[in-house]
């Protein structure tokens, strides 16, 4: 398959997906096979980045085994796009199961907000756990810098909390795509 996609152009804003048959770590097997290298060789060739996420079940399940021969690479110019990648309970009609991957369409990915009506036990949940830290850095706190750098680890505990805890909604503008 890889000397069948060689011969188009892979530019920097591609999404790929297929049923490569390749083994490797990177996408939930236990070992690198020929085929594997190949694919590792033709990712880093093209700057692309693997989207697979093996924690998230196999995709091929037949009574032959199960695993992950189903692929998606997406340009690394272009990976901020990827919402999300999942693999679909659904039926099929095929022992390999629907992969989908879901992209942002908006243009300025700074412009976005956090939906804090669900989430907010598990923020303060994941924020309790730095009150610890807090306390030994304001009592070690002698001049400036050291307040400076209790400032810093605060607003990034509640910036990671609350991106882990709270869901991001993009305030779409233009569209990437044309």
């Amino acid at each position: 398959m890889l000397k069948e996609l060689s011969i188009y152009k892979i530019s920097n804003h591609s999404l790929l997906t297929g049923d490569f048959n390749a083994r490797s770590p990177i996408w939930g097997y236990d070992f690198t096979d020929t085929r594997g290298d190949s694919l590792i060789d033709f990712a880093l060739h093209h700057n692309l980045n693997f989207l697979n996420i093996p924690e998230l079940g196999p995709i091929f399940v037949a009574y032959s085994g199960k695993g992950n021969p189903d692929i998606s690479l997406i340009s690394n110019s272009i990976i901020y796009l990827v919402d999300r990648w999942e693999v679909l309970d659904l039926e099929s009609l095929s022992d390999h199961r629907f992969v989908s991957v879901h992209l942002r369409c908006d243009l300025n990915n700074s412009e976005f907000y956090l939906e804090i009506k669900y989430g907010i036990n598990k923020y303060l949940k994941k924020f309790k756990k730095s009150y610890p830290k807090f306390i030994q850095t304001v009592e070690s706190i002698w001049n400036s810098d050291q307040l400076e750098e209790f400032a810093n680890l605060l607003i990034s505990t509640v910036r990671s909390s609350a991106f882990i805890s709270f869901r991001i909604r993009r305030v779409l503008v233009t569209p990437v795509f044309s």
